[in-house]
Formats: C-alpha cells, structure tokens, sequence
C-alpha cells in the first residue's frame, strides 16, 4: 500500500505528507520504509520528520544517528534534538548540543531556549540559568512570554521572587499567561502579598488565575481569605468546581 502511494505521488511534497501522518498516526515502522525507499526524494523537511518520529518515541540514539548522516541542518533539527535529550532528562548532551548549534552559526529561537530552560529547573544550575538569562536579552528575547514564563517558572524553583519580577518586566506584551506565571511564581514561594497584588493588577483573569490565587492562600494557610477569593470566583458552581469548593472547604 505505501509503495503505490508513493509510486502515485513522487513529489517530495507528498512523500513529506506521508511520513508527517505515518508520525502522527503512531506508524513509525511505516514513516520509515518510506524514508528508507526514496532516498532521493529528501529534503530537510522528510528528516526532520523521521527525527522527530524517533524522538516522540524516546528513541534518541537512532534519532541522533540519522541527524548525523542530515546533509544539511536547519534549526527545527537542532531543537528537535534538544527536546530528545529534554525527554530523557540527558542534561549533559542537551547543553553540549545547544553550545554545537551557537557554533555553527544557528540563532536559537524562542522554542530553543524555552527547552533548555524547562530542562534546567534545578538549583543546581543557577549559575547556568542567569547566563542563558543574560543570553536571551542579547538576542533580543525576554520580551517573548514563552521564553518569559518559562523563565519565571525556573527562577520560582530556585526561589528568587526579585528575579521572577524582572523577568515579568521584560516581557513586552504582558497576557494572562505571563500574569499567571508571576502570580504562581509568588504564591508558590510564600510571597503573598507580592501575589495579593499582581492577582489585583491584571488586566483579565481566566480560571487559572483564580485557581492560582485560591490554592495559594490554601498552601499559605490562610484558608479564610481563600474562601473570600473562591466565593467571588466567576462560573464556580458548576461540575468540576463543586467538586473544588468541597476541596476548598475541607482544607
């Protein structure tokens, strides 16, 4: 069946469609005949698809060979392997990718840095963190609520509430998704009066953010307060929330 689907579409436009959905569909034995059976159908977009099958897969080594043998790179190559080593929590090849692909004159993207950077949530790289930090505002960066949030979620692991307030103060355009990353940050590390605030000054709020608010007074102990915010939530008395304002109350 694949090789008269590919001997009726030749065209490296859908040969690149049948890998994508051989990929997406689970049939990575079959994305691979495919591969294999038109060697010079290729381009970067058909290995950059078989890579990316592998590393969906956890198979790193194999996706690792065949990114060896790539005529050519591209960045979505380069991050498709970060995010392999980011799955297999392989830190040290993570990092030594990142540092081969600066040098051959890639410039990371936002989804580049925000892999590296959810991979290095640790204490431990603290140091690393603010020099890859420092290295986002060169390339013009920290205005990105991607790279933002993720930011801000690593420095509320190492629990430096200042650090996550300037990063916030980066971000260019601030939507709830950024907001929800600084209330999180603050209430997870205690700061409930930095997070009292920020909670007061958004502009919109979605349930997250009220679902933030709410557990953190919980967390804090300030279980009467929690209740004021979970009373004056919007759309609580229904399903799932019933449920949460059981939780609420229990606690």
């Amino acid at each position: 069946m694949l090789r008269a689907q590919v001997r009726g579409f030749c065209s490296v436009n859908n040969l690149n469609r049948l890998i994508n959905e051989s990929v997406r569909n689970g049939r990575l034995m079959d994305a691979r005949k495919l591969f294999d059976e038109n060697p010079k159908g290729r381009d970067i977009v058909t290995w950059n698809s078989i890579i990316s099958g592998y590393v969906k897969n956890e198979q790193i080594q194999i996706a690792k060979e065949l990114f060896d043998k790539m005529p050519e790179r591209d960045v979505v190559s380069w991050n498709t392997m970060l995010k392999g080593f980011q799955r297999i929590n392989d830190i040290e090849k993570l990092v030594g990718y990142f540092k081969q692909m600066s040098m051959n004159g890639l410039k990371p993207t936002e989804f580049t840095i925000a892999i590296l950077i959810t991979a290095l949530s640790n204490e431990e790289f603290r140091i690393l963190i603010q020099q890859i930090h420092t290295r986002v505002v060169n390339l013009g960066l920290n205005s990105s609520v991607f790279v933002g949030s993720a930011l801000m979620k690593n420095y509320m692991s190492m629990g430096c509430p200042v650090a996550i307030y300037r990063v916030f103060e980066e971000i260019l355009v601030k939507d709830v998704t950024s907001w929800n990353a600084l209330l999180f940050g603050y209430m997870n590390l205690g700061c409930v009066d930095q997070g009292r605030r920020a909670f007061e000054m958004m502009p919109e709020r979605n349930v997250v953010s009220w679902t933030t608010m709410v557990n953190g007074l919980v967390n804090n102990k300030k279980l009467d307060e929690a209740m004021c915010y979970f009373d004056e939530m919007p759309g609580k008395k229904c399903g799932v929330m019933d449920c949460y304002d059981q939780w609420v109350r229990a606690k």
